[in-house]
């Protein structure tokens, strides 16, 4: 049985059509939410629908999609405290998907109906994913008017 996960997100400033954006990939092929302070090893295409009331995401290589989200792990123990923070990664989903698929369901309340890989950061991770898409493509539709 699918989990219903609903997130708080401002999808409104999306327009309704589709929209191609260049995704950093990790060498796992996850697409990768966050930085590290190298370059990512692999790049590739996702593509946005967006309509009234849905939302679609999927890989252009038609590879499935999952998550991998950058965060700082707590270990300034001894010498790791002079090396400052560890960055780790974990993945949002709990598999990878053909496509994510978000409906709305009331004002800035979208519905995922799939399972996360962390239910406790999890919805936090794929609101932090969706803003970025969010902020990238009006940066993008803003830089063509110009």
């Amino acid at each position: 049985m699918r989990a219903e996960n609903r997130t708080h997100l401002k999808l409104g400033i999306l327009p309704q059509r589709k929209i191609s954006l260049g995704v950093p990939l990790t060498e796992e092929g996850d697409i990768l939410l966050g930085s590290f302070s190298e370059q990512a090893p692999r790049k590739s295409r996702i593509v946005i629908s967006r309509k009234e009331d849905s939302l679609y995401v999927c890989r252009k290589d038609g590879e499935p999609i999952q998550i991998g989200r950058v965060f700082s792990v707590d270990r300034y123990e001894g010498l790791a405290a002079s090396l400052g923070p560890v960055m780790g990664l974990r993945r949002v989903l709990k598999r990878p998907l053909a496509a994510l698929v978000l409906h709305a369901d009331g004002d800035h309340k979208w519905t995922f109906h799939d399972e996360l890989h962390d239910p406790e950061n999890g919805p936090d991770d794929l609101r932090k994913f969706f803003d970025k898409i969010a902020n990238v493509s009006l940066k993008k539709q803003r830089s063509k008017k110009i």
